[in-house]
């Protein structure tokens, strides 16, 4: 139970080493195949649109996902120019617009699945733009990504599709819910460190007191450089201990 809690901690924390070379060593076309399965901001995305395609209807899914394949593209084309660092705020904003769709029981319109999809496919393709600067390993690479990931959607996609008895459709608003939880969380996680504030780096030094020409200096917390420290009788003597 524990190393599952582990993992789970482990693949929910972000950073750029969940975003690329995820699945090193395997050649690029097992890699980009499957980059959005293995990358969790990318597979909660991916995840959320294909269940709201399958709860908004066939023309919905029909329309979905061609725009998610050329999302996908262009995301992938897009990604060189895209800091890494910003890749991952708009990828878990789509995938938590979707998800709370879902949990809603809404049901789209397919132009509006369409948009929702493509969008869903630049965030994706950019988060999973290839490392290699060569031409062709970042084709390949690419080609397998859109590839992977436009048939994890059809598939789940697939299964959702046709569930009309109530349980099913209660399953599904729960998983929706369920991914909307697990974005607010990696959007925490994501931004915790900036909503911390810069921490301090100032030396201290620990409690005690300090004797000078008689006097006793006691402090009564830790001291840093430059602070004042108070007299045990009368006064106050101002320097830096160290």
């Amino acid at each position: 139970m524990k190393r599952a809690g582990l993992a789970a901690t482990l693949a929910l924390t972000p950073g750029e080493a969940l975003a690329h070379g995820v699945v090193e060593g395997v050649g690029d076309i097992y890699a980009g195949l499957l980059h959005p399965l293995l990358v969790p901001g990318e597979a909660l995305t991916l995840l959320a649109l294909a269940l709201l395609m399958g709860s908004s209807g066939l023309n919905a899914a029909r329309f979905g996902i061609p725009a998610l394949a050329a999302g996908l593209a262009v995301g992938l084309l897009a990604g060189a120019h895209v800091p890494s660092a910003l890749a991952t705020p708009p990828l878990l904003a789509v995938a938590l617009v979707a998800a709370a769709l879902v949990a809603a029981g809404a049901r789209l319109a397919p132009v509006a699945v369409a948009v929702l999809a493509a969008a869903a496919g630049v965030a994706v393709g950019v988060d999973a733009h290839p490392e290699s600067n060569a031409l062709r390993p970042a084709l390949v690479g690419g080609a397998a990504t859109v590839l992977g990931g436009t048939a994890l959607t059809l598939a789940i996609a697939a299964l959702v599709l046709g569930r009309t008895a109530l349980w099913q459709r209660v399953a599904v608003r729960v998983a929706g819910s369920w991914i909307v939880a697990t974005a607010v969380l990696y959007l925490a996680l994501t931004f915790g460190e900036a909503w911390s504030g810069p921490r301090s780096t100032l030396p201290s030094v620990a409690y005690g007191e300090l004797h000078v020409d008689g006097w006793i200096v006691r402090c009564r917390r830790p001291m840093v450089a430059g602070e004042h420290a108070e007299l045990s009788r009368v006064g106050e003597l101002q320097g830096a201990l160290t």
